[in-house]
Protein backbone atom coordinates (compact mmCIF):
# COMPACT_ATOMS: atom_id res chain seq x y z
CA UNK A 1 0.00 0.00 0.00
CA UNK A 2 1.57 3.23 -0.99
CA UNK A 3 1.90 5.49 1.75
CA UNK A 4 0.32 9.03 0.91
CA UNK A 5 3.13 12.64 1.35
CA UNK A 6 2.53 14.28 4.48
CA UNK A 7 0.64 18.00 3.77
CA UNK A 8 2.86 20.72 4.67
CA UNK A 9 1.95 21.97 8.15
CA UNK A 10 2.12 25.68 6.61
CA UNK A 11 0.06 26.62 4.04
CA UNK A 12 1.90 29.05 2.48
CA UNK A 13 4.58 26.29 1.85
CA UNK A 14 1.53 24.14 -0.13
CA UNK A 15 1.61 24.23 -4.29
CA UNK A 16 -0.98 26.66 -5.59
CA UNK A 17 -2.35 23.46 -7.63
CA UNK A 18 -2.46 20.89 -5.23
CA UNK A 19 -3.90 23.55 -2.86
CA UNK A 20 -7.33 24.39 -5.19
CA UNK A 21 -7.28 20.72 -6.09
CA UNK A 22 -8.01 19.90 -2.37
CA UNK A 23 -9.38 22.70 -0.50
CA UNK A 24 -12.44 21.53 1.14
CA UNK A 25 -15.08 24.80 2.04
CA UNK A 26 -15.75 24.76 6.10
CA UNK A 27 -19.12 24.43 6.83
CA UNK A 28 -21.07 27.96 6.45
CA UNK A 29 -18.16 29.31 4.73
CA UNK A 30 -17.12 29.77 1.07
CA UNK A 31 -13.86 31.95 -0.34
CA UNK A 32 -16.20 33.80 -2.47
CA UNK A 33 -16.64 36.49 0.77
CA UNK A 34 -17.99 39.82 -0.02
CA UNK A 35 -17.84 41.74 2.97
CA UNK A 36 -14.97 42.33 4.85
CA UNK A 37 -14.61 39.40 7.78
CA UNK A 38 -12.77 38.26 10.99
CA UNK A 39 -11.76 34.59 10.82
CA UNK A 40 -11.58 32.92 14.08
CA UNK A 41 -9.80 29.49 14.56
CA UNK A 42 -8.21 27.51 17.24
CA UNK A 43 -4.61 26.47 16.18
CA UNK A 44 -4.91 24.07 13.02
CA UNK A 45 -8.37 24.75 11.92
CA UNK A 46 -7.51 25.91 8.75
CA UNK A 47 -7.46 29.80 9.05
CA UNK A 48 -4.20 30.32 6.54
CA UNK A 49 -5.33 27.73 3.80
CA UNK A 50 -8.53 29.70 4.04
CA UNK A 51 -7.00 32.85 3.14
CA UNK A 52 -4.38 31.45 0.63
CA UNK A 53 -6.89 29.68 -1.61
CA UNK A 54 -8.63 33.34 -0.94
CA UNK A 55 -6.05 34.85 -2.62
CA UNK A 56 -5.71 32.24 -5.41
CA UNK A 57 -9.50 33.36 -6.39
CA UNK A 58 -10.07 36.65 -6.36
CA UNK A 59 -11.00 38.55 -9.45
CA UNK A 60 -8.83 41.72 -8.24
CA UNK A 61 -5.51 42.53 -6.74
CA UNK A 62 -5.11 40.37 -3.52
CA UNK A 63 -2.16 40.59 -1.14
CA UNK A 64 -2.01 38.06 2.03
CA UNK A 65 0.61 38.97 5.15
CA UNK A 66 1.87 37.39 8.11
CA UNK A 67 0.95 39.75 10.97
CA UNK A 68 3.76 37.68 13.13
CA UNK A 69 6.44 38.84 10.58
CA UNK A 70 5.07 41.98 9.49
CA UNK A 71 5.35 43.60 12.89
CA UNK A 72 7.99 41.51 14.14
CA UNK A 73 10.03 44.77 14.57
CA UNK A 74 7.70 45.78 17.48
CA UNK A 75 7.92 42.63 19.16
CA UNK A 76 11.64 43.36 19.19
CA UNK A 77 11.25 47.05 20.62
CA UNK A 78 9.04 46.59 23.18
CA UNK A 79 10.10 42.84 24.43
CA UNK A 80 7.00 41.21 23.99
CA UNK A 81 4.95 39.44 21.56
CA UNK A 82 1.50 38.28 21.52
CA UNK A 83 1.42 36.00 23.50
CA UNK A 84 3.21 37.91 26.54
CA UNK A 85 0.94 41.69 25.71
CA UNK A 86 -0.04 41.21 29.45
CA UNK A 87 3.53 43.01 29.85
CA UNK A 88 3.21 45.93 27.34
CA UNK A 89 3.71 49.21 29.12
CA UNK A 90 0.79 51.38 28.59
CA UNK A 91 2.86 54.42 27.75
CA UNK A 92 4.23 52.61 24.74
CA UNK A 93 0.92 51.75 22.97
CA UNK A 94 0.56 54.95 20.95
CA UNK A 95 3.65 54.56 19.46
CA UNK A 96 3.37 50.76 19.02
CA UNK A 97 -0.43 52.09 17.07
CA UNK A 98 1.85 54.57 14.57
CA UNK A 99 4.29 51.95 13.93
CA UNK A 100 1.95 49.46 13.36
CA UNK A 101 0.50 51.81 10.53
CA UNK A 102 3.79 52.29 9.27
CA UNK A 103 4.55 49.07 8.86
CA UNK A 104 1.51 47.50 7.28
CA UNK A 105 1.18 50.68 4.73
CA UNK A 106 4.94 50.27 3.78
CA UNK A 107 4.67 46.93 3.47
CA UNK A 108 1.44 46.91 1.25
CA UNK A 109 3.34 49.65 -0.85
CA UNK A 110 6.20 46.99 -1.54
CA UNK A 111 4.07 44.05 -2.01
CA UNK A 112 1.92 45.54 -4.92
CA UNK A 113 4.88 46.58 -6.54
CA UNK A 114 6.23 43.31 -6.52
CA UNK A 115 3.47 41.52 -7.18
CA UNK A 116 1.71 43.43 -9.62
CA UNK A 117 3.59 46.62 -10.62
CA UNK A 118 0.95 48.87 -8.60
CA UNK A 119 2.80 52.14 -8.25
CA UNK A 120 2.19 54.20 -4.93
CA UNK A 121 2.43 57.86 -4.96
CA UNK A 122 5.05 58.75 -2.22
CA UNK A 123 2.55 61.45 -0.86
CA UNK A 124 0.22 58.91 0.44
CA UNK A 125 2.54 57.40 2.98
CA UNK A 126 4.01 61.33 3.93
CA UNK A 127 1.60 61.16 7.04
CA UNK A 128 2.00 57.48 8.27
CA UNK A 129 5.91 57.80 8.64
CA UNK A 130 8.31 60.22 10.88
CA UNK A 131 9.06 63.46 9.31
CA UNK A 132 12.08 63.28 6.82
CA UNK A 133 11.49 59.54 6.47
CA UNK A 134 13.15 58.55 3.42
CA UNK A 135 10.60 57.14 1.01
CA UNK A 136 12.56 54.22 -1.15
CA UNK A 137 12.42 50.97 -2.82
CA UNK A 138 13.85 49.06 0.37
CA UNK A 139 10.58 51.72 2.72
CA UNK A 140 9.86 48.24 4.87
CA UNK A 141 13.37 47.70 5.70
CA UNK A 142 13.50 51.07 6.94
CA UNK A 143 10.47 51.44 9.20
CA UNK A 144 11.42 48.62 10.57
CA UNK A 145 15.20 49.43 11.57
CA UNK A 146 13.51 53.00 12.97
CA UNK A 147 13.40 53.10 16.29
CA UNK A 148 9.79 53.20 17.86
CA UNK A 149 9.98 56.44 19.93
CA UNK A 150 10.59 58.10 16.33
CA UNK A 151 6.43 57.62 15.65
CA UNK A 152 5.36 59.87 18.37
CA UNK A 153 2.57 61.95 16.76
CA UNK A 154 3.16 60.21 13.23
CA UNK A 155 -0.05 58.81 11.68
CA UNK A 156 -4.00 59.05 13.18
CA UNK A 157 -6.74 55.94 11.89
CA UNK A 158 -8.21 58.57 9.33
CA UNK A 159 -5.02 58.76 7.64
CA UNK A 160 -4.19 55.21 7.83
CA UNK A 161 -8.03 53.81 6.43
CA UNK A 162 -7.19 56.98 3.92
CA UNK A 163 -4.53 56.10 2.47
CA UNK A 164 -6.12 52.25 1.98
CA UNK A 165 -8.74 53.88 0.36
CA UNK A 166 -6.25 55.87 -1.85
CA UNK A 167 -4.42 52.87 -2.62
CA UNK A 168 -7.41 50.51 -2.96
CA UNK A 169 -8.53 52.88 -6.42
CA UNK A 170 -5.13 52.42 -7.72
CA UNK A 171 -5.98 48.63 -7.70
CA UNK A 172 -9.55 49.15 -8.77
CA UNK A 173 -8.16 51.15 -12.19
CA UNK A 174 -5.03 48.25 -12.62
CA UNK A 175 -7.36 45.04 -11.95
CA UNK A 176 -9.58 45.14 -9.48
CA UNK A 177 -11.39 45.47 -5.79
CA UNK A 178 -8.44 45.27 -3.39
CA UNK A 179 -8.45 41.97 -0.84
CA UNK A 180 -6.36 42.52 2.10
CA UNK A 181 -5.67 38.87 3.99
CA UNK A 182 -3.99 39.60 7.10
CA UNK A 183 -2.92 36.49 9.37
CA UNK A 184 -2.01 35.50 13.01
CA UNK A 185 -3.17 38.73 14.50
CA UNK A 186 -3.38 36.58 17.67
CA UNK A 187 0.67 36.91 17.63
CA UNK A 188 1.23 40.69 18.14
CA UNK A 189 1.03 42.95 21.10
CA UNK A 190 -2.20 43.85 21.29
CA UNK A 191 -2.18 48.01 20.66
CA UNK A 192 -1.33 46.83 17.27
CA UNK A 193 -4.83 45.40 16.80
CA UNK A 194 -6.72 48.74 16.52
CA UNK A 195 -5.28 50.10 13.87
CA UNK A 196 -5.13 46.74 12.03
CA UNK A 197 -8.83 45.73 12.67
CA UNK A 198 -10.04 48.86 11.75
CA UNK A 199 -9.93 47.66 8.34
CA UNK A 200 -12.32 46.00 8.51
CA UNK A 201 -15.03 48.50 8.55
CA UNK A 202 -17.77 47.68 5.63
CA UNK A 203 -17.13 51.42 4.56
CA UNK A 204 -13.82 50.91 2.84
CA UNK A 205 -13.75 50.46 -0.91
CA UNK A 206 -11.54 47.37 -0.13
CA UNK A 207 -12.06 43.83 1.21
CA UNK A 208 -10.27 42.81 4.50
CA UNK A 209 -10.11 39.34 5.92
CA UNK A 210 -8.33 38.58 9.43
CA UNK A 211 -7.48 35.54 11.07
CA UNK A 212 -7.01 35.56 14.77
CA UNK A 213 -7.29 32.56 17.78
CA UNK A 214 -10.62 32.98 20.13
CA UNK A 215 -8.80 35.50 22.65
CA UNK A 216 -8.79 38.74 24.56
CA UNK A 217 -7.91 41.62 22.24
CA UNK A 218 -6.46 44.01 25.44
CA UNK A 219 -7.42 46.80 28.05
CA UNK A 220 -10.44 48.37 27.59
CA UNK A 221 -8.27 51.83 26.09
CA UNK A 222 -7.90 49.68 23.53
CA UNK A 223 -11.53 49.14 22.40
CA UNK A 224 -13.10 51.96 23.49
CA UNK A 225 -12.15 54.09 20.01
CA UNK A 226 -13.25 50.68 18.27
CA UNK A 227 -16.46 51.78 17.25
CA UNK A 228 -17.07 48.96 14.65
CA UNK A 229 -19.31 46.14 16.23
CA UNK A 230 -19.03 42.60 14.94
CA UNK A 231 -22.34 41.58 12.89
CA UNK A 232 -22.68 45.25 12.57
CA UNK A 233 -19.46 46.68 11.05
CA UNK A 234 -17.57 43.42 9.54
CA UNK A 235 -18.43 39.51 9.79
CA UNK A 236 -17.50 37.23 12.14
CA UNK A 237 -17.00 33.19 11.04
CA UNK A 238 -16.12 30.53 13.68
CA UNK A 239 -14.24 27.77 11.99
CA UNK A 240 -14.65 24.55 14.33
CA UNK A 241 -17.30 26.76 16.63
CA UNK A 242 -19.41 23.42 17.02
CA UNK A 243 -16.73 20.45 16.72
CA UNK A 244 -18.59 17.47 17.58
CA UNK A 245 -21.91 18.53 15.29
CA UNK A 246 -22.11 16.27 12.55
CA UNK A 247 -21.25 18.88 10.05
CA UNK A 248 -17.71 19.70 11.43
CA UNK A 249 -17.00 15.96 11.63
CA UNK A 250 -18.50 15.09 8.05
CA UNK A 251 -15.85 18.50 7.34
CA UNK A 252 -13.00 16.97 8.66
CA UNK A 253 -13.49 13.51 7.38
CA UNK A 254 -13.72 15.02 3.59
CA UNK A 255 -10.53 16.82 4.50
CA UNK A 256 -8.45 13.25 5.82
CA UNK A 257 -10.36 11.39 2.85
CA UNK A 258 -8.74 14.35 0.46
CA UNK A 259 -5.08 15.11 1.85
CA UNK A 260 -4.50 11.44 3.11
CA UNK A 261 -7.03 8.97 1.37
CA UNK A 262 -4.45 5.90 1.72
CA UNK A 263 -3.76 6.11 4.87
CA UNK A 264 -7.14 7.42 6.04
CA UNK A 265 -8.79 4.41 4.50
CA UNK A 266 -6.34 2.14 5.88
CA UNK A 267 -7.69 3.42 9.36
CA UNK A 268 -10.30 1.25 11.22
CA UNK A 269 -13.72 3.27 11.12
CA UNK A 270 -13.62 3.67 15.03
CA UNK A 271 -10.34 4.38 15.12
CA UNK A 272 -11.62 7.49 12.38
CA UNK A 273 -14.32 8.79 14.96
CA UNK A 274 -11.79 9.07 17.52
CA UNK A 275 -9.32 11.25 15.86
CA UNK A 276 -12.34 13.29 15.17
CA UNK A 277 -12.84 13.73 18.35
CA UNK A 278 -9.67 13.78 20.30
CA UNK A 279 -8.49 16.53 16.99
CA UNK A 280 -11.79 18.69 17.90
CA UNK A 281 -11.95 21.54 15.27
CA UNK A 282 -8.11 21.01 14.48
CA UNK A 283 -7.48 19.69 11.54
CA UNK A 284 -3.60 20.09 11.64
CA UNK A 285 -3.44 17.66 14.77
CA UNK A 286 -5.96 15.60 12.73
CA UNK A 287 -3.99 15.19 9.55
CA UNK A 288 -0.09 14.05 12.08
CA UNK A 289 -2.17 11.90 14.24
CA UNK A 290 -3.66 9.56 10.75
CA UNK A 291 -0.59 10.26 8.64
CA UNK A 292 1.39 9.07 11.95
CA UNK A 293 -0.47 5.94 12.53
CA UNK A 294 0.94 4.50 9.64
CA UNK A 295 3.55 1.88 9.02
CA UNK A 296 6.66 3.44 6.44
CA UNK A 297 7.23 0.66 4.64
CA UNK A 298 3.42 -1.07 4.36
CA UNK A 299 1.24 1.70 5.30
CA UNK A 300 -0.67 0.03 6.74
CA UNK A 301 -2.57 1.20 10.24
CA UNK A 302 -0.42 0.16 13.73
CA UNK A 303 -2.35 1.06 17.04
CA UNK A 304 0.29 0.98 18.80
CA UNK A 305 2.17 3.23 16.08
CA UNK A 306 -0.25 5.36 16.91
CA UNK A 307 -0.43 5.50 20.67
CA UNK A 308 3.54 6.25 20.66
CA UNK A 309 3.06 8.90 18.53
CA UNK A 310 0.07 10.97 19.99
CA UNK A 311 1.86 10.84 23.12
CA UNK A 312 4.78 12.61 21.21
CA UNK A 313 2.65 15.19 19.82
CA UNK A 314 0.49 15.75 23.17
CA UNK A 315 4.07 16.30 24.89
CA UNK A 316 4.63 19.64 21.88
CA UNK A 317 1.45 21.03 22.48
CA UNK A 318 1.91 20.63 26.40
CA UNK A 319 4.78 22.27 26.09
CA UNK A 320 4.23 25.14 23.11
CA UNK A 321 1.14 26.00 25.77
CA UNK A 322 3.53 25.85 28.65
CA UNK A 323 5.66 28.25 27.03
CA UNK A 324 3.41 31.21 26.79
CA UNK A 325 1.84 30.63 30.26
CA UNK A 326 4.95 29.67 32.45
CA UNK A 327 4.40 32.86 34.68
CA UNK A 328 0.45 32.04 35.57
CA UNK A 329 0.41 28.72 35.70
CA UNK A 330 4.09 26.80 36.16
CA UNK A 331 2.87 23.22 35.30
CA UNK A 332 -0.08 22.68 33.32
CA UNK A 333 0.55 19.15 33.98
CA UNK A 334 -0.03 19.23 37.34
CA UNK A 335 -2.97 21.61 36.40
CA UNK A 336 -4.46 18.69 33.92
CA UNK A 337 -3.98 15.89 36.96
CA UNK A 338 -5.64 17.62 39.82
CA UNK A 339 -8.41 18.26 37.06
CA UNK A 340 -8.57 14.99 36.33
CA UNK A 341 -8.39 13.51 40.02
CA UNK A 342 -11.31 15.19 40.60
CA UNK A 343 -13.98 14.51 38.52
CA UNK A 344 -15.14 11.28 39.07
CA UNK A 345 -16.14 9.35 36.99
CA UNK A 346 -14.03 11.51 34.31
CA UNK A 347 -15.28 11.89 30.56
CA UNK A 348 -14.62 14.18 27.63
CA UNK A 349 -15.88 17.13 27.09
CA UNK A 350 -14.02 18.56 29.88
CA UNK A 351 -15.44 22.10 30.37
CA UNK A 352 -14.37 24.52 33.49
CA UNK A 353 -16.26 27.46 35.00
CA UNK A 354 -14.13 29.97 36.09
CA UNK A 355 -16.58 31.80 38.59
CA UNK A 356 -14.36 35.55 38.69
CA UNK A 357 -15.98 36.45 34.99
CA UNK A 358 -19.45 36.95 34.07
CA UNK A 359 -20.48 36.25 30.50
CA UNK A 360 -21.13 39.41 28.82
CA UNK A 361 -21.09 41.14 25.57
CA UNK A 362 -19.38 44.43 27.20
CA UNK A 363 -15.78 44.37 27.05
CA UNK A 364 -13.52 44.15 30.23
CA UNK A 365 -13.05 47.46 32.03
CA UNK A 366 -10.15 47.03 33.73
CA UNK A 367 -6.13 47.35 32.16
CA UNK A 368 -5.64 43.86 31.60
CA UNK A 369 -2.39 44.12 33.94
CA UNK A 370 -4.80 44.57 36.74
CA UNK A 371 -7.22 42.30 36.43
CA UNK A 372 -7.12 38.71 39.01
CA UNK A 373 -4.79 36.39 37.93
CA UNK A 374 -7.17 34.11 36.82
CA UNK A 375 -9.01 35.86 34.82
CA UNK A 376 -5.32 37.03 32.73
CA UNK A 377 -4.84 32.91 32.79
CA UNK A 378 -8.02 32.23 30.84
CA UNK A 379 -7.33 34.62 27.97
CA UNK A 380 -3.68 34.17 27.71
CA UNK A 381 -4.93 30.40 27.83
CA UNK A 382 -7.60 30.92 25.03
CA UNK A 383 -4.82 32.59 22.73
CA UNK A 384 -2.28 30.22 22.94
CA UNK A 385 -4.66 27.17 22.41
CA UNK A 386 -4.44 25.50 25.33
CA UNK A 387 -8.48 26.60 26.05
CA UNK A 388 -11.05 26.76 23.76
CA UNK A 389 -14.79 27.92 23.37
CA UNK A 390 -17.27 25.28 24.35
CA UNK A 391 -18.55 23.63 21.93
CA UNK A 392 -21.63 26.05 19.78
CA UNK A 393 -20.09 29.17 21.85
CA UNK A 394 -19.17 32.18 18.72
CA UNK A 395 -16.12 34.01 19.82
CA UNK A 396 -15.79 37.83 18.80
CA UNK A 397 -13.89 40.57 19.82
CA UNK A 398 -16.01 42.10 22.47
CA UNK A 399 -17.26 38.65 23.98
CA UNK A 400 -15.89 37.61 27.61
CA UNK A 401 -16.35 34.03 29.06
CA UNK A 402 -16.97 31.96 31.73
CA UNK A 403 -16.74 28.85 30.29
CA UNK A 404 -13.88 27.02 28.29
CA UNK A 405 -13.20 23.63 26.86
CA UNK A 406 -9.35 21.98 27.14
CA UNK A 407 -9.18 20.48 23.96
CA UNK A 408 -9.33 16.62 24.38
CA UNK A 409 -5.72 16.30 22.57
CA UNK A 410 -4.33 18.07 25.56
CA UNK A 411 -5.84 15.34 28.66
CA UNK A 412 -6.75 11.92 26.71
CA UNK A 413 -5.03 9.09 28.21
CA UNK A 414 -5.13 5.28 26.28
CA UNK A 415 -7.60 4.19 28.87
CA UNK A 416 -9.82 6.97 28.67
CA UNK A 417 -13.08 5.97 26.45
CA UNK A 418 -13.42 7.75 23.31
CA UNK A 419 -17.00 7.60 22.66
CA UNK A 420 -17.59 9.80 26.45
CA UNK A 421 -16.27 12.54 23.43
CA UNK A 422 -19.86 13.84 22.51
Amino acid sequence: MKRDRMPPSDAEKCNKDILLKNFCSPPCLTNNISRSALIIGTRGSGKTYFLRTCRHTHKGVAVIGDLKFILNSITRDIGGAGLSFDFVKPSLEPLIRSKTMALVATWLVQTLKRLYSIDTPEHLLKKLVPTNFAITENMFLNVVETDIEMFLNTGSIDSFLYFFNEVSILCEDHKGQLLVLLDRSEDVPYPCLFPIFSLLDQSNRFLTIITSRPGIIGPQNLLSPFSMSPGDHFDVFHLGVSPYSGDWRNYSYSVLSTWLPNSFNQCPEDFKQMILSLSRDSLRNAVKIVYNSIEDESGLYDYNRFISQFAFLQESLLQSAQASLRHLCPDLKRFISNIRNSITPFKLPLLLEFQQTKQSQIPITKPFHDLPKSERFLSLALRSGFFTTKDSQLWHPFLTLNEVEIPPIYIWKEDDPWYDIQ
